[in-house]
C-alpha cells in the first residue's frame, strides 16, 4: 500500500504542478487536481493537510532540485566563466524539458520563496557563492555579490518569461550559450 501511496502523491504533484502553470494556483481548486488524477478530494487530502501548505512544500522541494542540479553542473569546473555557463545550460535544459514546472516555480516563488528554509541549497545560493568565487577570482567586477546574482538571474529569467508568454519562439537551451555571454558580460568580464 505504501507504494500506491508515493504513486498517488507523485501523480499528485505532476498534475498539480500542471494545472498552477496553466491556472495559477488560485485558478486550481484541490477538487481540480483530485480530477486530474483520478482520485476523490477525500484520497487527496489524505496527502495534504491545504492547499497552501501543499503549494509551498511542492515549491520547496523542486526549488531545492533545481538547485542540486545547477550545483551538480558546476561542480568540479574551473574557472567562472566555465562554472556560469554550465548552470546557465542546465537552467535552460531543464526549463525546456519541464516547461510548466519553470512555470509553476516562477508564478510561485513571490509567495514562496520567503518561507524557504535556510541552508537548503538552492539556485540562488549556488549561483551567488559561484559569483562570490567570480568576485574573488576577478572575474566579476560587480562588487555586490547579490547585485551580480540578481543580474545572472534576471538574464535567464526573463527570457523564459517571454517564451512563457509567447513572446518569444522555441526553447532556451538555444539560447544557452547567448544568455551566459549576456551575463559574463554584464557581471563585467570578457564573453569568451
Amino acid at each position: 500500500m505504501a507504494g500506491k501511496g508515493r504513486d498517488t502523491r507523485a501523480r499528485m504533484e505532476e498534475a498539480a504542478i500542471r494545472l498552477f502553470a496553466e491556472r495559477g494556483v488560485e485558478g486550481t481548486s484541490v477538487r481540480d487536481i483530485a480530477a486530474a488524477v483520478g482520485v476523490t478530494e477525500a484520497a487527496l487530502y489524505r496527502h495534504l493537510t491545504s492547499k497552501d501548505e501543499f503549494v509551498a512544500g511542492l515549491f520547496a522541494d523542486r526549488y531545492v532540485e533545481l538547485g542540486r542540479q545547477v550545483h551538480a553542473a558546476q561542480e568540479g569546473l574551473t574557472g567562472f566563466a566555465a562554472r556560469m555557463r554550465a548552470m546557465v545550460e542546465t537552467c535552460c535544459r531543464l526549463h525546456d524539458r519541464d516547461p510548466s514546472l519553470f512555470r509553476f516555480l516562477l508564478i510561485v516563488q513571490h509567495r514562496a520563496l520567503p518561507s524557504l528554509a535556510l541552508g537548503e541549497p538552492n539556485p540562488g545560493d549556488v549561483i551567488g557563492a559561484v559569483i562570490a568565487d567570480g568576485i574573488r577570482e576577478g572575474a566579476v567586477t560587480i562588487a555586490d555579490p547579490r547585485l551580480a546574482t540578481a543580474i545572472a538571474f534576471g538574464c535567464v529569467l526573463q527570457p523564459a518569461v517571454f517564451l512563457l508568454y509567447g513572446r518569444l519562439e522555441g526553447g532556451l537551451a538555444d539560447r544557452a550559450p547567448e544568455i551566459a555571454g549576456a551575463i559574463l558580460r554584464a557581471l563585467g568580464g570578457p564573453a569568451a
